[in-house]
């Protein structure tokens, strides 16, 4: 049978040596490089070229649909001269996309009140390290859902060159090209496809040669490789990349701005005590900018209390407002290998 809420709770104070025991675990770099830091290389490219600004979706008191309205003009006008009191041409439209945070997810823990008293270790850096690990964990899960966004964002390739497009639009490229020679190919189809200034995401695919490329370049008849392969910019995630992508080896090209990710957090970083809980946000530590709600509770089951906390994230990661050609969408697909069904 569940007690009265103030049996064991934490008080305020007691939440702010919990934050303290955090920064201090988390300055452990042995501690933090194997439990707390986490994957998210991806999320960290994706936000450094992010140019979308969703911020009515952020409101902290409202969950929102925001309405993004934009004109387009897919038609030709181009015609021969003929006579000057004749003028028309084709009409102008407007298209509209529809943006809400549909991510929400959580990730739970709870600690034993008795048990302390028997441990060295105290309640307050149990707790914090059980929030830096479950804060890991919602960062990943941001990181692998990034992944497989991207993979229902891709658009088709207009550009085939040395690759094999195939009807869903990803482009295989056989193994023997993937070489620092490869980024000419990428440029090219950056150029073709009218994508700016883009991003390459690999998971494995050309990290060997990366690795190659930086030594080598210190050899006087190398250094070509290097300049090769910085001449577009590339990230790599082998951890999320290849996981959701598991059995493949993919590569994805991103125009700069064509992926938005938004988050909000519903509390402020000030806990705020309910009847049932105690709630507020705390900022991951691997991803600037991003808050996580953190739900604390507590009930006494058979003569012991337990302490519980629920850490939770809302988001929604999206594609830009498309052009004239929905093909086009600012992303593309690559995967190292041969297409099967050619």
């Amino acid at each position: 049978m569940a007690a009265s809420q103030t049996a064991g709770t934490f008080t305020c104070a007691q939440l702010v040596d919990v934050q303290i025991a955090m920064d201090r675990v988390w300055a452990s770099q042995t501690l933090q490089a194997n439990d707390y830091k986490s994957e998210v290389d991806s999320v960290i490219a994706i936000q450094s070229k992010q140019t979308a600004r969703l911020a009515e979706l952020q409101d902290p008191n409202k969950d929102k649909t925001v309405s993004i309205f934009w004109v387009t003009d897919c038609n030709t006008s181009l015609a021969a001269c003929s006579d000057d009191c004749s003028s028309d041409g084709p009409e102008l439209e407007a298209r509209c996309k529809e943006y809400v945070l549909d991510l929400c997810q959580h990730a739970s823990f709870k600690v034993k009140e008795k048990s302390f008293r028997a441990l060295a270790v105290t309640r307050e850096e149990t707790i914090a390290k059980g929030l830096l690990k479950r804060m890991k964990e919602l960062d990943e899960y941001l990181a692998q859902t990034l992944i497989a966004k991207l993979n229902t964002f891709a658009g088709v390739n207009q550009y085939q060159g040395i690759g094999d497009v195939e009807n869903s639009g990803v482009t295989y490229i056989a193994p023997s090209y993937w070489t620092a020679d490869l980024t000419a190919y990428f440029a090219l189809v950056a150029k073709m496809n009218k994508l700016g200034t883009v991003t390459l995401l690999h998971g494995t695919n050309l990290w060997n040669t990366n690795w190659t490329a930086m030594f080598n370049n210190l050899n006087a008849d190398q250094k070509d490789q290097m300049a090769k392969m910085s001449s577009v910019q590339q990230v790599w995630d082998p951890f999320n990349v290849d996981t959701v992508n598991a059995g493949s080896k993919v590569s994805y090209m991103i125009s700069n701005g064509a992926v938005a990710i938004v988050t909000k957090a519903y509390y402020g970083t000030t806990p705020t005590t309910y009847m049932e809980s105690m709630r507020w946000s705390v900022e991951s530590k691997n991803l600037p900018g991003v808050f996580y709600d953190i739900v604390y509770s507590n009930t006494c089951v058979s003569n012991e209390i337990y302490h519980k906390y629920d850490v939770y994230i809302k988001a929604g990661i999206f594609n830009n407002p498309y052009g004239c050609d929905e093909d086009v969408t600012g992303i593309l697909k690559f995967i190292c290998g041969t297409n099967a069904g050619s």
